[in-house]
């Protein structure tokens, strides 16, 4: 799966949550902050998007992938995406 591809998912997931939650689906970019930068989209909404894709990457129980590692920030659908790629090289090296 290439990076692109990877943002695709990760902005379909999305679409998919917010439709299931009946808010806003405003126009999604790499550059779009996730959490609280989506209408509706919090913390909890980004625990749902962690196990959307779970289903193509082993995200542990625990992990939101919308928040930095250091748990301080918000991160973007790029910033996602290429922690998902992260996620899948340090699986395959294993």
């Amino acid at each position: 799966m290439t990076q692109h591809e990877v943002t695709n998912a990760v902005i379909a997931a999305i679409v998919d949550i917010q439709r299931k939650s009946e808010d806003e689906i405003p126009e999604l970019a790499p550059d779009t902050v996730v959490i609280d930068g989506i209408p509706g989209f919090d913390s909890l909404r980004g625990l749902e998007l962690s196990v959307a894709m779970s289903g193509v990457f082993e995200i542990g129980d625990d992990v939101n992938i919308c928040i930095s590692d250091d748990g301080k920030r918000a991160l973007t659908v790029a910033e996602i995406s290429e922690k998902l790629m992260t996620m899948r090289q340090k699986t395959q090296e294993e």
